[in-house]
């Protein structure tokens, strides 16, 4: 801390021999898995800070071991770099969970105009189409909404 702003003024911990390799390899990784169509291109900012974290998780085993340590080992990076993978992969996979499909979409767009605005207890795809809310008012994504057939519907 310095003593007259008391302003926190932590040393730095650089990267030691090899460990910049390491995780220069892991970021350029992360980069490429962020393109489009790949398979972290839906969590492009938590996967553009996967390096920084990495990093930040390193710098813990080494403190924990030594307070006085010199620098980050290529041991504690690749441990660091297991750990930040871990955790991208839940974040992929919690975005992906999220993900709502446009079928989902409409059919949660039926069913709430059904409740806030359809005064009968039965409705068929021709009111939907013709009454309905906007992205439903064509034939095919109305039935598919309200799970209906050509058959079933008058």
């Amino acid at each position: 801390m310095e003593s007259e702003t008391r302003e926190l003024t932590p040393p730095l911990l650089p990267l030691g021999r090899g460990t910049r390799a390491l995780l220069v390899d892991f970021s350029d990784a992360i980069e490429k898995a962020q393109g489009p169509g790949r398979n972290l291109a839906h969590v492009r900012g938590y996967a553009s800070k996967a390096a920084e974290q990495a990093c930040r998780i390193a710098g813990v085993p080494t403190l924990s071991r030594d307070l006085h340590a010199r620098e980050v080992t290529a041991r504690d990076m690749s441990d660091a770099i297991t750990l930040a993978q871990f955790y991208l992969a839940e974040a992929a996979r919690l975005a992906e969970a999220a993900t709502v499909s446009p079928e989902i979409e409409r059919a949660e767009k039926l069913r709430r105009w059904l409740l806030d605005s359809w005064p009968d207890p039965e409705v068929m795809a021709r009111d939907v189409v013709r009454l309905g809310p906007n992205p439903l008012r064509e034939s095919p994504q109305a039935r598919a909404a309200g799970g209906y057939s050509k058959s079933t519907d008058g």
